[in-house]
């Protein structure tokens, strides 16, 4: 966590403001000798703790899309989800679930098993970023809305929940960009949770936060 504005900042804060019927992801609180922004003492969900990195899931159903946060990223990125098929998926098969215009509350319904582009079996999601190639940190032409399109046009970058695939690839050691938790409050809820950033950024993990219900990780 990070102090913004005299209140706590990061992933750990934003869990605590995700509650169904009363209950919450997470709490915090002071004790006495703490830094007075930031509390010591949690419960619930853990953002280190209980962070995974998982490349796919199963749909059990429809599933609802509902953008968490968006965080402090200039980046306006885009989420868009594709075909397990055990390669990197081709451009065409990066289905845009939420564009660069949503805004955080923004919930989307997908009926995947509706969709003529699901082929059935598991699926991956990716953030679609409009970093430039040549100047990392700042936005292609400068233009910051990201889209599939502009990818193909080498105008951005896209991040997969299997990193295998990422572009900034290079091993067990390179750059994780989506860290995935489970929810303890809905049962099929995870967070996805993404960096955006080429080769790695400030590794808060806040630049495009979704809660994705109706999955289960696949095996």
């Amino acid at each position: 966590m990070t102090c913004v504005g005299g209140q706590p900042f990061g992933l750990q804060a934003l869990f605590t403001n995700q509650c169904v019927d009363g209950f919450c992801e997470a709490s915090l609180w002071h004790v006495p000798d703490d830094d007075p922004c930031i509390p010591s003492q949690r419960v619930g969900l853990d953002a280190n703790g209980d962070a995974m990195v998982q490349a796919a899931y199963m749909p059990t159903g429809s599933l609802s899309i509902r953008i968490v946060s968006r965080g402090q990223t200039a980046f306006a990125n885009a989420f868009a989800w594709y075909n397990v098929t055990g390669s990197s998926p081709g451009m065409s098969d990066i289905h845009t679930v939420v564009n660069c215009y949503a805004g955080a509350g923004t919930t989307v319904v997908l009926d995947i098993a509706s969709d003529p582009n699901y082929l059935g079996g598991a699926v991956g999601f990716v953030l679609v970023t409009p970093e430039s190639h040549g100047v990392h940190g700042s936005c292609a032409s400068g233009d910051c809305c990201a889209s599939v399109s502009r990818v193909m046009s080498e105008e951005g970058f896209c991040y997969y929940t299997d990193r295998n695939f990422n572009p900034d690839n290079g091993g067990l050691g390179s750059w994780i960009h989506c860290l995935t938790y489970k929810s303890i409050t809905v049962g099929n809820r995870y967070y996805l949770a993404w960096d955006d950033r080429y080769g790695g950024g400030d590794n808060d993990f806040m630049d495009l936060v979704l809660a994705v219900d109706g999955v289960v990780p696949a095996p």
